[in-house]
């Protein structure tokens, strides 16, 4: 019986309620932490920074990958229903997307400060 459990466990991904308690408990509890310190929760919520961080993301990988970032985005929402096939072309888009959005929230924060 047990060996069958096992078996059944390889094949099937769930997610764990001890991760999906993490994943909603950590915004909850900074949000609650932010307000205990007597700010606004709407204070956190800057639409010219997120703006600048889709805009900059998105055209500096259309500038490096072409038109292969539009199916990139496109199979990776598809990805939230699917299992994709690896592809080691969305590897390195996903790396480039990572240090563009990192990139472009710092010139974000820093133009918004002036």
């Amino acid at each position: 019986m047990l060996t069958l459990l096992m078996a059944n466990k390889k094949n099937t991904k769930t997610m764990k309620i001890t991760r999906t308690i993490g994943i909603l408990g950590v915004p909850f509890f900074m949000m609650v932490a932010f307000m205990i310190a007597g700010g606004n929760p709407k204070a956190l919520i800057h639409v010219s920074v997120l703006v600048c961080i889709i805009g900059m993301t998105l055209f500096g990988l259309l500038a490096t990958f072409g038109a292969t970032t539009f199916s990139f985005v496109g199979n990776g929402f598809l990805a939230l229903f699917t299992k994709p096939e690896p592809n080691p072309l969305y590897v390195k888009i996903a790396t480039a997307g990572s240090r563009y959005a990192m990139g472009s929230g710092v010139l974000g924060l820093v133009f918004r400060r002036y």
